[in-house]
């Protein structure tokens, strides 16, 4: 059995979406793959379930444990028992692994209430022997000073010589420089790592439709009563007009992936916002 432990380089690369899509794309080639989040990391007024494990629940056939709360893993480091906490982990991982060809384990983000993420990342990979990919977000860097950082986040697991740290996988590019790190069809490394063992695990671009709700999201929210279906599973919204205004001082926001809200008795902001969709705008 393989495993791979996915690490962020900082806030916001979007771990949980590149450790579920390589779960799904390992899934896709017949492997039997599995996932593991060893310890929870909810976000602020959540209770649970953890975000990560509720997903796999939900789209794959298998269901991992429950990972161990914060709050315990703050009470043992605190009590200086940090050998207990990776007992207990790897206690977890024996569970989560059986019958599987390869593990995919989700890090965890270094935010404010958890400052010391990457040392507990560092040493969760190195117990369970596991083969480290960095998951990183170009942002406003170059792609030079989006090297440099990998390479920094790497030393927190040996250095990118460690033949642990396996590659990088880069989220959130734009189609352009996807594009320019293609050659004849192939992805290469960035330029930084021409000459190092430092492979790309993957160049994803950022897709904005993805992180844009259904229509039909919205009306679950709600609770809503439908009147009229049309694409309302896949139309996505991308941005939304609170409007009460008359629909000449309003149409110049009918444009496509808006939601418009409006109060019920407006029929006709609703005729105006119908007559532009039955126009062709989505």
């Amino acid at each position: 059995m393989r495993t791979f432990f996915l690490a962020p380089t900082r806030y916001g690369v979007g771990l949980t979406s590149v450790t579920l899509g390589l779960v799904r794309a390992l899934d896709s080639l017949g492997l039997r793959v599995k996932f593991f989040k060893p310890i929870a990391q909810l976000h602020v007024g959540e209770t649970g379930p953890e975000r990560s494990t509720r997903l796999i629940q939900c789209i794959m056939d298998h269901e991992p444990p429950t990972p161990i709360s914060s709050h315990r893993v703050e009470d043992l480091l605190g009590d200086n028992k940090g050998d207990v906490l990776m007992e207990e982990i790897v206690a977890l991982f024996d569970q989560a692994s059986v019958d599987c060809d390869v593990m995919v384990m989700e890090g965890l983000v270094p935010t404010r209430s958890m400052p010391y993420a990457n040392r507990l990342n560092s040493n969760i990979a190195k117990t369970l022997n596991a083969d480290i990919i960095l998951v990183a977000e170009q942002g406003e860097d170059s792609l030079a000073d989006l090297a440099d950082k990998l390479e920094i986040a790497a030393d927190s697991f040996g250095g990118i010589k460690n033949p642990n740290v396996v590659g990088y996988a880069v989220n959130k590019l734009t189609p352009e420089v996807v594009d320019s790190l293609k050659t004849d069809g192939h992805f290469h490394r960035l330029p930084e790592f021409a000459r190092k063992e430092f492979q790309p695990i993957g160049y994803i671009p950022f897709d904005t439709n993805l992180a844009s709700p259904r229509t039909m999201d919205i009306a679950e929210h709600l609770k809503a009563q439908v009147l009229s279906a049309g694409e309302i599973d896949t139309r996505r919204v991308t941005s939304y007009t609170l409007s009460a205004r008359t629909p000449s001082n309003m149409i110049h926001h009918l444009k496509p992936g808006n939601l418009v809200i409006t109060p019920g008795d407006r029929d006709d902001i609703i005729l105006a916002t119908c007559m532009a969709a039955l126009n062709g705008v989505p």
